[in-house]
C-alpha cells in the first residue's frame, strides 16, 4: 500500500467518525498539510465536496477504504464503514 492511499485513508477515518468537514480542519486534526489537495484530486473517488469547501465521503468513499483497511493500515486499523451515512447527514 502507499503512502498516499495510507493518507486518504486516515482522512477517509477521519470523515466517517467526525462527520463532513472543512479541508482545513481535517488538515489539524491529522497533522496532515496535504489534505486539501488528497481532497480536492479526489484520486480514489472517496470524498466529495458538500459545500463551500466542506467534504464528506461518496458512496465508494464509505465501501473501499474499509476493504483496504482490515489490518493493512496501521493510521486506520479498526476503520469500519457505514452502509449509510450517519443520521442526519446524506
Amino acid at each position: 500500500m502507499t503512502a498516499y492511499r495510507q493518507r486518504a485513508m486516515a482522512i477517509a477515518s477521519l470523515l466517517l467518525r467526525e462527520g463532513p468537514s472543512k479541508a482545513s480542519v481535517v488538515r489539524d486534526s491529522l497533522s496532515e498539510p496535504g489534505a486539501w489537495r488528497i481532497l480536492h484530486d479526489n484520486v480514489y473517488g472517496w470524498f466529495e465536496k458538500i459545500d463551500g469547501g466542506i467534504y464528506y465521503l461518496s458512496p465508494r468513499g464509505m465501501k473501499e477504504p474499509g476493504e483496504w483497511s482490515a489490518g493493512v493500515c496501521g493510521g486506520c486499523a479498526g476503520l469500519e464503514i457505514a452502509e449509510e451515512p450517519p443520521a442526519g447527514r446524506s
